[in-house]
Parts: C-alpha cells; sequence; structure tokens
C-alpha cells in the first residue's frame, strides 16, 4: 500500500511530461512486487482496497516498472523508519548527504 501511495508521486501523466521514460521503483518486499506485477486476484490480497491498485496500472501500461531491491540497499528507509546510527550512517552515504558540524557561538 506504501508503495501505491509513492508511486502516485512518480506519475508521468500527472505531469504531462511528452516522452517521459518510465519511472523505475525500487521494493525490498518480493511479496508486494508479485503483486504489482501480477493482476490476478490473490485471496491473501482481498483485502486491498481497489484505490491501492494504482500501481498494477502504472505497471500494466509501462509507465513504472518493478524492480528488488536487498533491503540493506533501500535508501528510502533513511525517510520513512527510525533506523541504528550505523544503519543510518550508511544510508545517507547512498543518498550522497554528509554530517553538518556546526559550531554554536554566542553573537551577542
Amino acid at each position: 500500500i506504501g508503495k501505491d501511495e509513492g508511486g502516485k508521486e512518480v506519475d508521468p501523466t500527472k505531469y504531462r511530461i511528452e516522452g517521459a521514460q518510465r519511472v523505475q521503483l525500487l521494493v525490498d518486499n518480493q511479496s508486494a512486487i508479485a503483486l504489482m506485477k501480477n493482476p490476478v486476484f490473490h485471496g491473501r490480497s482481498k483485502h486491498i482496497d481497489t484505490k491501492y491498485h494504482f500501481i498494477r496500472e502504472c505497471v500494466k501500461r509501462d509507465q513504472i516498472y518493478v524492480e528488488h531491491v536487498s533491503g540493506d540497499l533501500q535508501k528510502a528507509d533513511i525517510l520513512t523508519k527510525a533506523l541504528p546510527r550505523v544503519k543510518f550512517t550508511e544510508m545517507r552515504r547512498l543518498i550522497g548527504t554528509e554530517d553538518v558540524n556546526i559550531k554554536w557561538e554566542n553573537v551577542d
């Protein structure tokens, strides 16, 4: 469901981008990938409301392609989860940000 909501933000038709290329969606959950790629009815997913099938439709229209990424390399985790310091530092490095050390001084 979270991938569906995130996928709406990358919908090329939302911005009417001519010649837009397919958007890559990296997912670290194999079951979620199977549900997105296979539009057949799954008994275990019957509880999912139809409004959450947006990604399936984008995959079907070849606007989005879904690929698996190892959980250790899932860069989105830094924005969606509380991570242990070591994992946070590694994710921060992967997305290209640095620790900023600010020295606070009294400017009176």
